[in-house]
């Protein structure tokens, strides 16, 4: 099912999902996608984050492959 990239990111578990909305984007938040790490990986840019590109890449694997949630930075 479709939701919005800001709908998706709602749904992560506290701390990850404060992140998330944090660094998202405009028009990025209204745009939709099928799945989480879809979200994730069109929502911002990990290169400007806080959390660099190995939170997001862990997050996003957990997501697309069931590994398990990276720690929180």
């Amino acid at each position: 099912m479709e939701k919005t990239i800001k709908e998706w990111f709602n749904e992560l578990p506290d701390g990850y999902r404060e992140r998330a909305l944090c660094n998202l984007k405009e028009p990025e938040c209204e745009w939709t996608v099928e799945y989480m790490d879809h979200a994730l990986c069109a929502g911002f840019d990990w290169n400007e984050t806080s959390e660099g590109v190995g939170f997001w890449a862990g997050l996003c694997t957990h997501y697309a492959l069931g590994t398990p949630l990276p720690p929180l930075p």
